[in-house]
């Protein structure tokens, strides 16, 4: 099941999105970009927090995985500040300035 929002700063500015890619077998792949200018505020960590809500709502929905580059330690921070840990790490799964390099899956049960 495939949705898509747009996030959103305090001064309701949109500053990036945040989407689940699918859901299988109970598992919802959740996936989000935010803009140089909305980064460091927190409106990812915010939006992260209300699709975890969603998600807990919606049926058959047991768990969330997100794959992030192993480099990209912000984008790392938002999962972990939003519970979820790294489940193990995936060769060539990530992106960094068009270059495929190493990717960390985190997960949380819901």
């Amino acid at each position: 099941e495939f949705r898509n929002w747009v996030i959103v700063s305090a001064e309701s500015r949109p500053v990036g999105m945040i989407s689940v890619h699918s859901i299988d077998d109970g598992v919802a792949s959740i996936g989000y970009w935010v803009a140089p200018w909305g980064r460091g505020v927190g409106a990812a960590s915010a939006a992260l927090g209300l699709v975890i809500d969603e998600l807990r709502d919606m049926s058959g929905v047991t768990a969330v995985t997100a794959a992030i580059a192993e480099a990209n330690t912000a984008s790392r921070r938002t999962v972990e500040a939003c519970g979820l840990t790294v489940e193990r790490r995936i060769p060539l799964a990530g992106h960094d300035n068009g270059l495929a390099v190493d990717a960390l899956r985190y997960h949380l049960d819901l």
